[in-house]
């Protein structure tokens, strides 16, 4: 039986021009099968003329981009404010009539000025080249799909909710599925991508295992997460195209490639190294060259190759799901009397007993603290020194793999874990004691900044281990301290199946004829894509029917197989007379 990602080409093709009043030129690009592109995400605050303008930033990446060999197009997956700052910097350094397709970030979302921009830039969904659906009514210019040679590209708003394209916190709700059903269901093409901001499951960098938005990308609402998931593995996606992390790894999750530009912020963000992806296209083999720079504004080199699909079968990399082991409001033992704890208090046989304690945020003079601590009888000579104990508990601790430590400290503060030294911040190297100052005062949005630090898992031990907090003021006049802290990790997991199909059993008259009305029609194939996205439970009679190859599953082929016989262009294992 003929290839069922390629089956329909033309017809499909010609049907979606004509319903759409396109041209052929208006939908097809060079028939060559054979092309590049980059993904570039998260330069938000670092494109643009000024400041920015220099190698160290996204005008970098650029000038590395155009070096390497820019390809036909750039895909941005979200946090690109403001976007005509990068706009500025594609034009400026690969040329301005270098196509670029963006998609919405959680920070243009929330700026009303950049979401206009978008939507002029892709005015009337169809601005943007090889456009072959705009999107949904109230969305139509910020979701959209086009078709490149042998490929389709499917670019989402995820935090579009049917009324408003910036209504969510990122989710794929009904309004954005359904679509995307619609849209998948009748693509002919070989590759398939799908690009949205927040990935489905937020993995750790690949080369330094830093790990952010666990908790609070896509996985923040599970089943619809799942039920995206499954839709891509049943519609043959090759890859989804993702940020938001900041962090560069590529994974296979059941099937469906998650690929996680990272950012390309340079001195922007040093926490990871700087990145962009090339996608590579040779007919029906997708390659990838991952550059990245020394995470401090240098050269970008050529660090990760590989495949997507039509070269060496790739060794799994390992996915892990967010596990949190201290939170905001968890509950702190704490010595605010100004005295001298040496280093005995961060052991974890130390007798803390007669210490006080409550929950987190602690601290005194900004008004937002969950449990208010003394600072001393003399306002003018506050305490320099306060002292945190927190336990908590591990369990299977060979399977974590990533520790990330967020800090809230005002103004100075060093971290200890199970009495290992893991963070200093704001603070001068060893000697310090109870009367060492912070290097510098704290203020403004800064005492509201969350510090973030890698944590070796080997640190941590089965059972129940300390975290221990000295918060350091500037000076005895000092207004106020602040210390909170959450610290989540990264649990090694078995790569999840997807959502099985329905199984047929056997007895039907007919493979093909799904709605058993005696003929086989366009209705049945999409009565089958309805089953096979569990939207519909059919009887046993019905899913034999939509299995069409006679295989024993129903899949995407069965259903473009399916549509063929509608046009008899194929044929089932049993085709109606």
């Amino acid at each position: 039986m003929t290839d069922p990602k390629i089956r329909l080409s033309g017809v499909i093709l010609m049907l979606l021009i004509m319903t759409a009043g396109l041209s052929v030129s208006d939908c097809i690009a060079d028939d060559r099968d054979v092309f590049s592109f980059a993904i570039a995400v998260d330069m938000r605050e670092f494109a643009g003329a000024g400041v920015y303008d220099t190698p160290q930033y996204f005008r970098g990446a650029c000038e590395a981009i155009n070096l390497v060999g820019p390809g036909e197009f750039m895909i941005t997956p979200g946090d690109l404010d403001p976007p005509a700052g990068v706009r500025y910097t594609l034009d400026t350094y690969i040329g301005t009539q270098y196509i670029w397709y963006p998609a919405v970030g959680n920070h243009e979302k929330e700026t009303p000025a950049d979401m206009t921009w978008l939507r002029n830039y892709n005015a009337g969904g169809n601005a943007l080249p090889y456009i072959v659906n705009t999107g949904p009514p109230n969305c139509v210019e910020t979701m959209y799909s086009f078709d490149f040679d042998n490929s389709h590209f499917v670019v989402i708003n995820e935090y579009f909710d049917g009324v408003s394209d910036t209504a969510t916190l990122g989710d794929i709700g009904d309004a954005i599925y359904f679509w995307l059903v619609n849209d998948l269901l009748w693509t002919d093409k070989t590759h398939v991508f799908v690009i949205g901001h927040e990935p489905a499951y937020p993995q750790p960098d690949a080369d330094n295992g830093r790990i952010r938005h666990l908790g609070d990308s896509l996985d923040q609402f599970p089943v619809n997460r799942d039920r995206f998931w499954s839709l891509l593995y049943d519609m043959n996606v090759l890859a989804y195209l993702t940020g938001h992390t900041h962090n560069y790894s590529i994974v296979d999750i059941t099937g469906v490639w998650q690929v996680d530009a990272g950012h390309v912020r340079g001195l922007g963000d040093t926490g990871a190294r700087s990145t962009f992806i090339m996608i590579n296209i040779n007919n029906d083999v997708v390659s990838y060259d991952t550059y990245r720079d020394d995470a401090a504004g240098g050269d970008y080199t050529l660090m990760h190759t590989g495949y997507l699909t039509g070269g060496p079968t790739p060794t799994p990399t390992p996915l892990c799901t967010m596990e949190s082991f201290i939170n905001t409001g968890d509950y702190w033992f704490y010595r605010d009397d100004g005295s001298d704890q040496g280093t005995a208090w961060r052991d974890l046989l130390f007798d803390d007993t007669g210490w006080v304690f409550g929950p987190s945020q602690l601290g005194y003079g900004d008004g937002d603290e969950a449990t208010v601590v003394s600072y001393g009888p003399d306002p003018n000579q506050k305490f320099i020194t306060t002292y945190f104990r927190h336990w908590f508990e591990v369990t299977a601790v060979s399977e974590i793999n990533v520790l990330t430590l967020e800090l809230l400290r005002d103004d100075g503060g060093i971290v200890y874990l199970n009495g290992n030294e893991i963070a200093r911040t704001n603070m001068p190297g060893d000697p310090v004691d109870f009367m060492t100052t912070a290097l510098v005062a704290v203020g403004g949005a800064s005492e509201s900044s969350w510090h973030e630090f890698a944590v070796d898992p080997a640190l941590v031990v089965d059972g129940w281990n300390l975290m221990a907090v000295e918060i350091h003021q500037i000076s005895g006049t000092s207004s106020d301290i602040s210390m909170d802290m959450t610290v989540r990790g990264c649990r090694l997991l078995d790569t999840p199946t997807p959502a099985p199909t329905p199984s047929p059993v056997p007895g039907c008259v007919h493979h093909g004829d799904v709605n058993l009305d005696g003929i086989i029609s366009t209705g049945d194939a999409q009565f089958a894509f309805f089953i096979i996205l569990s939207m519909i439970s059919p009887t046993p009679e019905e899913a034999c029917a939509a299995d069409c190859n006679g295989d024993g599953s129903i899949t995407s082929g069965d259903a473009q197989s399916i549509f063929g016989a509608a046009l008899e262009m194929d044929d089932c294992l049993d085709p109606l007379p």
